[in-house]
């Protein structure tokens, strides 16, 4: 019985919550634990009757609280997830950016949040530039200690000790583009969120992929795949 809910757990009876776990019969609950008949708290622990943190008996918890929804129905509020203008973070340094991308200006017409990027290489004097070696045998130990600069977008970016022990494991030339880039190429490589009508390419059903009809992928059905691998 739960309904709005992120990153959650063993939650009965509750809707808008937001990493809360084992609360019961609330509402609107960000970081709160073991809560029960809660609403529009945040970071409670083992709480019971609290409308904005604050305690009340049952029967006035049951008459504000009734007070308060019927207040948010008028203005439709009610029913709505917490709103984005609440976020603490940018749009874009959120997954949703990853997922449903945007610009500032399209995430400045909804009111919400952009984190405007001020890193430039610039900005402070970070030591010389560092050459980086192609063969990952000749990167020394304490190039951990240096700060490196981003090729693509001239950010200052390290690598830590267990990265340069991972890439001369697999024997991988260090990365000349900071975290950020890196993480946008791996994003670049899953297939859009939106579905295509296509035909199995060997029985002619119809399906629907994530693979364009453009694409050079095989596309099977679910069961002449699965004939095929097993």
């Amino acid at each position: 019985m739960t309904y709005g809910t992120i990153s959650t757990i063993n939650q009965y009876n509750t809707q808008f919550t937001f990493v809360s776990f084992y609360s019961k019969n609330s509402q609107y609950l960000d970081h709160c634990q073991y809560c029960e008949d809660c609403f529009a708290c945040s970071g409670l622990k083992k709480k019971r009757f609290c409308i904005f943190n604050q305690q009340y008996s049952e029967e006035e918890y049951m008459r504000l609280k009734a007070k308060i929804v019927e207040h948010m129905k008028k203005t439709g509020e009610w029913g709505q997830f917490l709103p984005p203008e609440l976020s603490p973070f940018g749009y874009n340094e959120t997954v949703a950016q990853e997922y449903f991308p945007l610009t500032g200006g399209e995430v400045a017409r909804r009111g919400w949040k952009w984190h405007a990027d001020t890193e430039s290489q610039t900005s402070n004097y970070q030591g010389p530039r560092v050459s980086l070696s192609v063969d990952i045998k000749d990167v020394p130990d304490d190039m951990t200690e240096k700060i490196l600069v981003c090729e693509r977008t001239g950010k200052p970016y390290k690598i830590i000790p267990h990265e340069l022990a991972l890439y001369r494991q697999h024997r991988l030339p260090l990365p000349r583009v900071c975290f950020d880039e890196r993480h946008l190429e791996r994003i670049r490589r899953r297939n859009p969120r939106k579905l295509w009508t296509r035909s199995c390419m060997k029985c002619g059903k119809s399906i629907e992929t994530t693979y364009s009809p453009d694409r050079p992928e095989t596309v099977y059905c679910e069961s002449c795949y699965l004939k095929e691998v097993y």
